[in-house]
């Protein structure tokens, strides 16, 4: 058995700035919002708007839920219902598919609370979704004006909440969407040689898009996966289908570990740049289909590999070596630094760990957790 340690002081500091993050990314400058406002003249049209209430918050409020669940900090708490309660006074306007990703953790909080405010909120957004222009397979294409094109980071933008919304609220049609989007992809969005997923599909002519093995899209793929099992009834003919699919996707990917833990930024490229996001996504991923006994707990030691090379490249609670935003179908800027993207599933990861392994604390000294995993 192999000992990993994780730094009471290294969790604390990861929740202060995932906090931070969520209240305040993103943070824009006079200039920025003049840039965007003079493009927005020259090409009359409406830009993309810069939101606070984004997939990059989701996936800080989604790890802020998980931090709750170790911590029993309030703190962790009262940042997820100052984001909410903020959202909410604005109209909590719901325009992309992406922002699907914030409902996820506002079922856990209107299920803690039982503030109507919080229900109103998670309604519009399952209607936003039934709503929602759908692909010629009846998926949800990422953008409506993409011509019915299927992105795999869709699929953990939008299913996990789909399913928890079914589970908790007895609603099979949103299962059903669910399933739909997963199975879809799995059957037209992967390489079969490597069992990865392609950046996308065109559902109409039979095309996959993108490169095979974006790193960060194999996290939204098994994060969308594995958090959308917890909640689909193992009864469901679909179950097994989805579960297999998911362990044969981490045991492909876990042979692109690199020796110190991180993945790549395109996992095949082992010659590339290392990714944060990437990592600790995928790594997420695999301590979730072992916490919800769906992967046999051998993969433990590729989480906790991860962990630690993602405990490397934290600074003061800061999540850096993060790829920037990908623009679009193919478009992976080289750039790397600190982001929401690796800052919010990185601290998940570490809560997760915690959680998992709370048998392994070491009462004797309060500033470590020490856990144990299959060499």
């Amino acid at each position: 058995m192999r000992e990993y340690v994780i730094q009471k002081r290294t969790f604390d500091d990861l929740r202060v700035v995932t906090r931070h993050q969520l209240l305040n990314y993103p943070e824009v400058n006079f200039k920025k919002k003049l840039k965007s406002f003079i493009k927005s003249i020259i090409f009359d049209k409406n830009l993309m708007k810069v939101n606070g209430y984004f997939w990059p918050n989701g996936l800080l409020a989604t790890s802020l839920e998980w931090c709750y669940h170790a911590s029993e900090d309030s703190s962790d708490l009262l940042s997820l219902q100052k984001y909410y309660d903020a959202w909410i006074s604005k109209g909590a306007s719901i325009h992309y598919i992406d922002q699907a990703i914030n409902g996820y953790s506002l079922i856990y909080l209107h299920q803690l609370s039982k503030n109507i405010k919080y229900k109103k909120t998670i309604d519009a957004i399952i209607e936003f979704l039934f709503l929602y222009p759908k692909a010629y397979d009846g998926c949800l294409p990422y953008r409506r004006g993409d011509s019915g094109i299927i992105l795999v980071d869709g699929i953990g933008m939008t299913c996990p909440f789909l399913c928890r919304y079914g589970s908790v609220y007895n609603n099979p049609l949103a299962i059903e969407l669910a399933l739909t989007q997963l199975i879809n992809y799995i059957n037209k969005g992967f390489d079969d040689s490597i069992y990865l997923p392609y950046h996308g599909y065109d559902p109409v002519n039979n095309i996959k898009v993108g490169i095979i093995g974006w790193g960060r899209g194999v996290g939204w793929l098994l994060i969308g996966m594995v958090d959308s099992l917890e909640y689909i009834p193992k009864s469901n003919p679909h179950y097994n289908f989805i579960a297999d699919s998911f362990n044969k996707t981490i045991s492909s990917i876990v042979n692109y570990q690199n020796k110190d833990g991180c993945f790549n930024w395109q996992v095949t490229a082992k010659d590339g740049y290392t990714d944060t996001s990437a990592t600790s996504m995928i790594s997420y991923a695999i301590r979730r289909g072992i916490m919800i006994g769906i992967l046999n707990c051998s993969f433990l030691n590729y989480s906790n590999l991860a962990l630690n090379s993602l405990h490397n490249s934290t600074m003061n609670g800061l999540v850096l070596d993060c790829s920037s935003e990908c623009k679009g179908i193919s478009m992976y800027p080289q750039n790397y630094g600190a982001f929401p993207w690796a800052q919010g599933p990185t601290t998940a990861l570490t809560a997760l760990s915690i959680i998992e392994d709370g048998i392994f604390l070491d009462k004797t000294n309060t500033s470590e957790f020490r856990l144990l995993s299959n060499s």
